[in-house]
């Protein structure tokens, strides 16, 4: 029979939203708060591992990236050009991209916490520089939305996570893949995980699911993504298959 663990938070997925929420419950109350990559360490972090990771957010004007990014080159930054990248269109912008499909409810949320979440980060360790910007008749131009990524990149973002995590007293587990969800219609208890030595029980309250990618699985790809899906090669993180989503 499998041996059982109990802790205040499980959460599933190693990668950036793994690590913010993570940071957020220990900062709510959580003491014991797991996190289970099914990576190895030397490959943890998801697709947040190869990605730039500029983040887009609302904000009113250059003051909320010298909030963000204080030291940053004041000369520099007063010749950036950064009018009002207000909600109403960081809302029409996902619309657009997304041809109208984006639930509206998540839409709003996302939209109307985006400015606090990033300086959320900030005021919790995270550290920011301004994103690349073009230079026009001696102003400093950025894509609408995107003025800040995280210093050194995705895989800066995820080393910087996990130092602060850890610094919290989280626990990550890395090569845990997660076999099932423990629990019936009622509610969730917890998780059943297998490790390279062997298998057992995480119960928890809470759970937490950060683990929602399924572009390295190709049958997945060509039943949800299109043709020729399949086909395509893979850049990110192997480790995305899937399975997670199917539970």
């Amino acid at each position: 029979m499998a041996r059982k663990e109990t802790c205040d938070i499980a959460i599933i997925g190693g990668g950036s939203a793994a690590f913010e929420a993570a940071v957020s419950a220990h900062q709510n109350g959580a003491e014991r708060i797991i996190m289970l990559e099914k990576a190895p360490e030397e490959e943890f972090g998801g697709n947040a591992r190869y990605s730039h990771t500029g983040f887009r957010f609302a904000y009113d004007g250059v003051d909320d990236l010298r909030y963000i990014a204080p030291d940053s080159d004041p000369d520099r930054m007063d010749r950036f050009y950064v009018p009002p990248y207000t909600s109403e269109r960081f809302l029409a912008d996902l619309n657009r991209v997304t041809q109208g499909r984006i639930d509206p409810e998540l839409a709003g949320f996302l939209v109307d916490q985006s400015n606090s979440a990033v300086r959320w980060m900030y005021e919790s360790g995270m550290e920011f520089e301004p994103e690349k910007s073009r230079e026009i008749d001696g102003q400093f131009h950025f894509e609408p939305g995107i003025i800040a990524h995280t210093t050194g990149g995705g895989l800066g973002q995820l080393l910087r996570w996990r130092k602060i995590a850890t610094d919290l007293g989280v626990e990550i587990r890395y090569q845990s893949r997660v076999r099932s969800i423990l629990g019936d219609f009622r509610g969730v208890e917890g998780v059943s995980v297998s490790t390279p030595d062997d298998d057992y029980e995480l119960h928890a309250p809470a759970l937490i699911v950060c683990a929602g990618g399924f572009q390295a699985n190709s049958e997945m790809r060509a039943r949800y993504l299109g043709p020729n899906a399949d086909l395509m090669k893979v850049r990110g993180s192997k480790h995305n298959t899937g399975e997670v989503l199917r539970m």
